[in-house]
């Protein structure tokens, strides 16, 4: 785990302040587990600040490290820019030793003091220049709490533990090269054998909104449920809207590696998890945004229709749907959406159940009448969904953008096992998280 303390305390308030995430451990474990990813040894470096100390204090002890008391306003436009030294550079080893122990000591505050790097002032890209490798601050870290007050920047932990646990190769995005040739300056200072730095290109996710300070702000303000919510694309999330592992793998599998940025899009993850989960989906109806449909004269006080549970394998058998007549009209539920498919006169397929002539449609009052017609099935007639208007149960659907479909859907339901996909005809896969009294919850999954 990188847990090095992120951002000082000083820059907490920041909108850009990064800092450990304290649930982050645990999420980490559960997603790597999740994917099925297998990890030999857990490292976290907020247990190695006395190795980072060690290497730090031998450097400078080689006259390769000191200790800086410039504000870094001072240093970048000072020194920095001009490429020239600062007064502290070339002061003596033990007098840098003594001002490093009291960093350690804790008598010096945030800000006060850094160890740098000693690369070079000279150096063609001002970015290389004498980098800091060592900070102050003064947040509290929640696995050590205030137990250390100096901690490594990125790339110098990196040197030091890719040499220590033996890396051989070291993948990473190519707005990194500038960290990765610091790191091989330590390693060729210390005599190490190098690692093999393979750089490729950011992936980019231009559907998605990601951000971890604002997912959490969001969680710690109630707006999202945790990091589960599907607002957050986490792992977490994935694996609670019904996104199969496997799926996940092989889209960014088929992305493969070059230093060119790869745009990252969501619809090639649905389709992989699509051809993974569409032979399980168990199939139900679900009107969204319901509206009332009577059928008058149907030749039948009670009917039981018997949609195929899964249609490509009927061998998993049928659920029953029943609906009764009362006053010789039958009520129903159909989508809004598909509203748009009906005229007066024309003759409408319910699925599984009958065919309807539409008398009238009346939006308003969002009712729509119309008249049986016949029970065979005609291919000609265009097919919607239905739910008895008077047994069903209320669901509702929290989509990744943050939108809640609500509408109803058949009794069925009530009886499903949650956390297992399924899918409502003609609108989407969802899992069921929760059934509370007569209300279903789902998350979509796409």
């Amino acid at each position: 785990y990188d847990d090095t303390i992120g951002s000082p305390k000083s820059l907490r308030g920041s909108p850009k302040a990064k800092y450990v995430l304290p649930e982050a451990y645990d999420l980490i474990k559960d997603g790597l587990n999740w994917l099925g990813v297998k990890v030999s040894k857990v490292l976290y470096k907020s247990d190695r600040l006395d190795v980072f100390y060690e290497y730090c204090e031998k450097l400078i002890k080689d006259h390769i490290a000191y200790v800086c008391f410039c504000s870094s306003v001072e240093f970048r436009e000072n020194y920095k820019k001009k490429g020239i030294n600062c007064p502290h550079r070339n002061i003596s080893v033990e007098i840098n030793l003594k001002e490093w122990e009291d960093m350690l000591d804790f008598k010096y505050h945030e800000g006060e003091a850094v160890v740098r790097l000693k690369m070079g002032m000279d150096q063609k890209d001002p970015a290389l220049r004498d980098q800091i490798i060592m900070r102050i601050s003064e947040a509290e870290h929640p696995r050590v709490g205030k137990k250390y007050k100096v901690w490594p920047m990125l790339e110098f932990s990196w040197a030091i533990d890719d040499h220590l646990i033996g890396a051989s190769h070291i993948i990473r995005g190519k707005d990194l090269v500038k960290e990765g040739i610091i790191e091989e300056f330590v390693w060729d200072h210390f005599g190490w054998k190098k690692a093999k730095l393979l750089y490729h290109g950011k992936l980019r996710f231009p559907d998605l909104k990601l951000s971890k300070t604002e997912t959490r702000n969001n969680i710690q303000q109630g707006i999202y449920k945790g990091w589960d919510d599907p607002r957050t694309w986490s792992l977490q999330s994935l694996k609670m809207r019904g996104i199969e592992p496997q799926a996940l793998r092989d889209a960014l599998l088929d992305l493969g590696m070059s230093t060119t940025d790869i745009e990252f899009s969501v619809k090639v993850l649905y389709s992989k998890n699509q051809d993974i989960i569409d032979e399980t989906s168990d199939r139900y109806f679900f009107v969204e945004a319901p509206i009332s449909l009577i059928v008058q004269d149907p030749p039948f006080e009670e009917y039981v229709a018997e949609p195929l549970i899964l249609p490509s394998n009927p061998k998993k058998g049928r659920r029953e749907i029943r609906v009764i007549t009362k006053d010789n009209h039958l009520r129903l539920s159909i989508a809004t959406s598909d509203v748009g498919k009906l005229k007066i006169e024309k003759i409408i397929r319910l699925k599984d159940l009958m065919n309807i002539k539409i008398q009238s449609i009346d939006l308003n009052n969002k009712i729509i009448t119309s008249v049986y017609q016949s029970k065979e099935m005609n291919r000609s007639y265009s097919i919607i969904h239905w739910v008895p208007r008077d047994e069903n149960i209320r669901v509702s659907v929290i989509k990744p953008d943050g939108s809640v479909s609500i509408g109803f859907g058949e009794i069925n339901l009530l009886q499903i096992p949650l956390n297992r996909v399924i899918q409502f005809e003609r609108y989407g896969f969802v899992n069921p998280i929760e059934i509370k009294e007569n209300y279903l919850y789902c998350y979509f999954t796409h």
